[in-house]
């Protein structure tokens, strides 16, 4: 299933400054969902989960919920968000840093590495490069324009776990307390959270964690 969250793609869009690897990278961010296998990290894409989208997408849903006064609607979709913070969202949690928790990725995206400019001799390796990505040979990809000579970042659009989960509690709680403006600050909060990480090629971070371990980390 594609990424398509409209903000979390404008995200991934100001990222990616150079126009030829920008639709090589859309095209890798569809097929890396489309193809969910391994919980670490054995080549050189990341892999991303269905559970963020459908975080982020109970969450956009609970905040018209709230806009349209339908409260009971917006509770189930907090609660199916929170739902989705599970053990098979886990096996993709990534480690931010020592003291910045996990967090899920929710798209990704190529982009060349800071002052690199390719030339015109690099044009057959990007084509070759996207139709391997058309394949789902996303790890191919990368590797024939790094044997090229081509540098990239790769961009990964994060959504902080331990942090998500927090908020959606507060959100209830604030519902049920009757402050519905705070709840909604709670939900936007959510969305808000979410930040881009740059990883090179043959240094992405591992990815599994224990579900205790990410609510806690």
């Amino acid at each position: 299933m594609k990424p398509n969250s409209k903000f979390v793609a404008a995200v991934v869009a100001a990222a990616l400054a150079t126009t030829g690897v920008a639709q090589i990278a859309s095209a890798a961010s569809e097929t890396a969902a489309e193809t969910e296998q391994a919980t670490q990290v054995a080549g050189q894409s990341i892999q991303i989960p269905e559970n963020g989208k459908h975080i982020l997408d109970g969450v956009r849903a609970a905040r018209l919920a709230l806009f349209d006064g339908n409260i009971d609607l917006a509770k189930e979709m907090i609660a199916a968000s929170h739902d989705q913070i599970n053990d098979r969202a886990a096996e993709y949690a990534v480690k931010l840093d020592a003291n910045g928790g996990f967090a899920l990725p929710v798209d990704s995206g190529l982009q060349f590495k800071d002052g690199f400019q390719p030339t015109d001799q690099h044009a057959p390796v990007i084509n070759e490069a996207g139709a391997l990505i058309q394949n789902g040979q996303v790890d191919e990809a990368i590797s024939v324009m790094n044997d090229a000579g081509i540098e990239l970042d790769i961009k990964v659009v994060m959504l902080p776990v331990g942090k998500a989960a927090s908020q959606l509690d507060q959100a209830i709680a604030d519902i049920e307390a009757g402050q519905i403006h705070k709840a909604n600050m709670a939900l936007k909060s959510v969305e808000t959270s979410i930040e881009v990480q740059d990883y090179q090629p043959g240094g992405l971070p591992a990815q599994g964690y224990p579900l205790s371990e990410i609510l806690t980390g």
